[in-house]
């Protein structure tokens, strides 16, 4: 099941930002707005941001397809094979 952090960490991603106040400045949307989509797990609210800016399809969907293609052997194959021609929009660990 989707949640606001996972979408929020794509977020982060897709902007090449590190933290709520310089995403907020990207999306043009208080850090506020940012950290009470956190606390109430608001991920339609960031579903219709993202849609009113013009990137839900590369935050949301194709992080959809993900869910549910079948990776339980650990095989990459199948992610590998369906986004060999997609930009990266999930984040790397910060470490």
């Amino acid at each position: 099941m989707e949640n606001v952090e996972n979408a929020l960490e794509r977020l982060y991603s897709f902007y090449n930002v590190a933290n709520a106040t310089e995403l907020s400045k990207k999306i043009n949307t208080s850090k506020k707005t940012i950290s009470t989509w956190k606390i109430r797990n608001s991920i339609n609210a960031l579903k219709k941001k993202c849609k009113g800016i013009g990137i839900y399809k590369e935050i949301f969907e194709n992080f959809e397809i993900i869910e549910n293609l079948n990776l339980e052997n650990n095989s990459n194959t199948s992610f590998e094979y369906y986004f060999k021609d997609k930009p990266s929009i999930i984040r790397k660990s910060r470490n």
